[in-house]
């Protein structure tokens, strides 16, 4: 591969050089992705989850508040993941496995944190009483 080099360049060349450097860069730009019918960006998205959190916690200061949100969370996941799996698996057997597989993850996390109790008033996972 041989290159040239020109002897020089012309400061209209080097505008030229940059004009068409500018354009390449935008039509190589990556699109940012959005989330949603309002076409959140991911920094939207999570401001808009952070003050849903923090509302939550403003109208019921307690963490059982944030325990249901987890819990109703992980079970939509794992709900949504199940029911994708199943009408994926008859077209591609491999990913519709994938998604069943991550649904069970979803419920291995709803099974770990339904095993924290968050003080004598947690109901959904009681104190050990002293007889056992």
């Amino acid at each position: 591969m041989s290159t040239s080099v020109p002897d020089g360049l012309s400061f209209s060349d080097l505008k030229q050089y940059a004009k068409e450097a500018k354009e390449r860069d935008a039509q190589t730009q990556p699109e940012v992705p959005t989330y949603g019918d309002k076409e959140y960006t991911a920094e939207q998205l999570i401001a808009f989850a952070r003050k849903l959190l923090n509302d939550a916690s403003d109208e019921i200061n307690d963490p059982m508040i944030h325990k249901i949100m987890v819990l109703e969370i992980l079970s939509n996941m794992a709900h949504w993941h199940s029911s994708t799996g199943a009408s994926v698996f008859p077209d591609d057997s491999d990913c519709g496995l994938a998604w069943i597989r991550d649904a069970g993850k979803f419920q291995a996390a709803i099974d770990i944190l339904c095993s924290i109790n968050l003080g004598e008033y947690d109901w959904i996972t009681p104190l050990p009483s002293s007889d056992d």
